[in-house]
């Protein structure tokens, strides 16, 4: 198990979610800031294509309110699990819960 905190994998890890010190605030996990970004940039562009006239802007609304509650479910559940990665290939320990 060891040897596998060194792969280019792992690297590659926690280069992309950040430090594992960062990953926790208060002994909760936190959604990687580099997720937080794409997802922040995904629904500003979700947002603005709700606002152009005709087909595009309705079938936007569409997707949009079809998607609300995955993002909600997503944010509130599955990302901010993924900030345990950088932790343990870093060797941090997990707060208890």
């Amino acid at each position: 198990m060891h040897i596998l905190l060194h792969t280019p994998f792992v690297m590659f890890l926690l280069a992309f979610l950040g430090s594992p010190a960062a990953a926790q605030t208060n002994g909760k996990l936190e959604i990687p800031k580099s997720i937080q970004v794409e997802h922040a940039a995904i629904h500003k562009t979700l947002v603005e294509a709700t606002r152009v006239q005709g087909p595009v802007g309705a079938a936007a609304k569409e997707l949009a309110e079809a998607l609300h509650y995955h993002f909600e479910r997503e944010e509130g559940v599955a990302l901010p699990r993924l900030g345990v990665l950088a932790p343990l290939a870093g060797g941090v320990p997990l707060p208890e819960e």
